[in-house]
């Protein structure tokens, strides 16, 4: 229990932190176009969010917390983290995961009531 708390804390400051560069990235990048600095403020602000839950989850007490845990890392990994890397390295071959990191995004907050 004490692993996943602490597993969820720093995944969430690690996820915040994540965010808050990439913000600044975007913001000062000289070489990424107006859309694409949309786009990337658009998955910080989810890993950001999704960061708040994972930290949020590491004070909850019930066992099943690390399902929830889970789906927020993975969902911060595969939407936030394909979206970075498509729009900056130009390379748009996992953009087809994007989704399923929505996804698992919306299941762990669901499943955070039930925790």
């Amino acid at each position: 229990m004490k692993v996943v708390s602490e597993f969820a804390w720093r995944m969430g400051a690690a996820n915040i932190a994540i965010s808050m560069g990439m913000a600044a990235y975007a913001q000062h990048s000289k070489k990424l176009q107006v859309n694409e600095k949309a786009t990337i403020e658009k998955a910080e602000k989810m890993q950001m969010i999704n960061g708040v839950g994972l930290c949020l989850s590491s004070f909850r007490k019930s066992r099943l917390v690390f399902i929830p845990v889970v789906l927020l890392v993975t969902g911060c990994g595969l939407f936030s983290g394909i979206i970075y890397y498509s729009r900056i390295q130009g390379d748009y071959t996992f953009n087809r995961f994007i989704p399923a990191g929505g996804m698992c995004s919306i299941s762990g907050w669901a499943l955070l009531v039930l925790c």
